[in-house]
């Protein structure tokens, strides 16, 4: 029987030790490195009691099943595994009921969520950080390092697609258009067109402002110029094997697929599709990132 026990005593030992140690420097938003901790301590924690249970605990170990001490370690993961995210979602709605919330809003990226009225207030700071771009990139970098997030690729590479469709557009319709040499998707902030062309805004809506009056409407198409753009655009974030693909509803990626195996391709069939990796953002790590900036405000 010691054979097998040798084996649990080094995994659980040396091996747990350093994984717990290689996972100490991890910068985690969701909280899951402390409930893999608290996990494997149990299970440390167990094997210590077990192998007392089985040495030194004669009485005790008459009274009670061996199984007793693996079921109660796995009893106590699991409620920590639980109760601990279900505290922190509890606390987190507590901080939010707090936050002052004027009467509705109308941003462009509200999408057709129910009841975001109650985030009103965190749009409107959300709204600013966006605009400003400082604290965009800090806020992206954010959102990069300790979400692991797409969403912030899935808006650059946007961008410079919206930049594109707009100089392809522009040259149709016989308007001057600045080209940009690097078309590195780090870059997109310092395109000719960053100033007049919001990130929060929809293809649909930047060129409509851009361009003369009467020269698009609801039904304009993509330009051939951009399709390929487009198409790679597509399969990176909304491909079904695709590792960047982002976590939207799927009635939006549907209704994708069905405008581009149809021919319909319009200027504003994406632009659902970013409000909601806007209001992905907004609710899902920029709450976080603001309460971490009102924390560092509070420490002395």
């Amino acid at each position: 029987m010691w054979p097998p026990y040798g084996v649990a005593i080094i995994c659980i030992g040396p091996v747990f030790l350093a994984l717990e140690a290689a996972m100490w420097s991890i910068e985690d938003a969701y909280g899951t490195r402390t409930d893999i901790f608290v996990c494997m301590a149990t299970s440390q924690l167990a094997l210590v009691v077990y192998v007392l249970w089985i040495a030194v605990l004669d009485e005790v170990r008459s009274r009670l099943a061996e199984a007793f001490v693996f079921w109660l370690a796995t009893l106590v993961a699991h409620i920590f595994s639980v109760c601990q995210p279900l505290w922190h979602s509890m606390r987190h709605r507590r901080w939010l009921a707090m936050q002052p919330s004027p009467g509705g809003f109308g941003y462009p990226y509200r999408g057709t969520r129910l009841r975001r009225s109650l985030y009103s207030s965190l749009y409107k700071e959300f709204q600013r950080t966006m605009e400003d771009c400082v604290q965009r990139e800090r806020f992206l970098q954010f959102a990069t390092h300790h979400y692991r997030s797409g969403l912030p690729a899935f808006l650059g590479d946007f961008q410079l697609l919206k930049y594109r469709v707009i100089e392809a557009l522009q040259n149709h319709h016989g308007q001057p258009t600045i080209q940009l040499v690097n078309n590195d998707q780090h870059l997109y902030e310092s395109h000719p067109l960053a100033s007049t062309v919001p990130i929060t805004k929809g293809i649909f809506e930047s060129t409509m402002l851009l361009l003369p009056d009467g020269a698009i409407s609801e039904h304009t198409q993509f330009p051939e110029a951009v399709k390929s753009t487009f198409s790679s655009f597509v399969c990176t974030y909304f491909g079904r094997e695709s590792s960047m693909a982002i976590s939207i509803p799927g009635d939006i990626v549907v209704g994708i697929q069905i405008a581009i195996e149809q021919n319909d391709v319009r200027l504003s069939i994406l632009d659902r599709a970013k409000d909601e990796v806007l209001f992905l953002l907004c609710t899902d790590v920029f709450s976080e990132y603001r309460r971490r900036l009102d924390a560092q405000c509070a420490d002395p």
